[in-house]
């Protein structure tokens, strides 16, 4: 039976790998992750510097399925945005995910001849609502069984950096991209400050979106949870947990 992390390069599954390394659970025949063509930086920066030498040593490395061009985000099939924009009185679901992401993983292991066998997802045991969404949602796995090995462990997503931060290193960044509209301030803000090129294009794709929307007769949407467009939302502010909610797919923020 082939083993498979969905390694998405956040806390949960970083926990995870430490977790494989220390014999708490058992080694994958394979860590698989894709390349959304936009993800921060920062993500990309701790698998190289920490992940994959600690893997190295375990005789594995995380398996980056390349951008195989820049991934759309208007419009889908439903003539919607891709990703969760904010809307004038709601939000759209994240498709992009699933887009960008989980279909990615699943074309992936059917091109290269994987038996089916386990796939694991970094969902916390704190996250039961993200748990049952995603075990209810009808999706046709292939095959494949889904195990939620944190959740089964009763690990918690503060546990999770507590093992990171038992292992000596430092804590991971969230997983995301760099033009999600999940984003706190505070994460829109590293983005500005220290990806300035980043910033700018996040800021050009939310005025295209606003545009694309109201030429089809839509109300507007934003990237921030504000409804102001990016370059002049008040980053300052410190928002309460309840603003923006992670991506209910889980390929994300694990």
């Amino acid at each position: 039976m082939t083993l498979v992390l969905n390694y998405g390069g956040g806390r949960q599954t970083v926990a995870i790998c430490v977790l494989i390394e220390r014999g708490v659970l058992p080694l994958p025949d394979l860590f698989l992750m894709a390349d959304t063509g936009r993800e921060n930086p920062s993500t990309w920066m701790y698998l190289a510097t920490y992940v994959q030498p600690m893997l190295a040593a375990l005789g594995r490395s995380v398996t980056v399925i390349p951008r195989e061009a820049p991934p759309a985000v208007t419009y889908g099939a439903d003539d919607k945005p891709l990703i969760p924009a904010f809307t004038i009185d709601g939000k759209f679901s994240p498709f992009c995910s699933g887009t960008w992401k989980r279909d990615r993983m699943t074309k992936w292991l059917t091109e290269n001849q994987y038996p089916k066998g386990e796939r694991w997802i970094g969902f916390s045991h704190n996250e039961q609502t993200r748990i049952k969404r995603f075990l209810k949602d009808g999706e046709d796995r292939g095959g494949w069984t889904i195990r939620m090995p944190l959740n089964e462990l009763m690990i918690e997503t503060e546990h999770c950096l507590a093992i990171v931060r038992r292992r000596g290193w430092p804590e991971p960044p969230i997983s995301s991209c760099w033009m999600c509209p999940h984003k706190k301030n505070a994460e829109w803000l590293t983005v500005k400050l220290e990806w300035p090129d980043l910033w700018e294009q996040a800021c050009q794709m939310d005025e295209e979106m606003r545009e694309q929307d109201l030429f089809r007769g839509g109300q507007g949407v934003w990237l921030h949870h504000s409804r102001e467009p990016l370059r002049e939302a008040d980053l300052t502010i410190e928002e309460s947990a309840s603003v923006v909610r992670q991506c209910s797919l889980g390929m994300c923020f694990i």
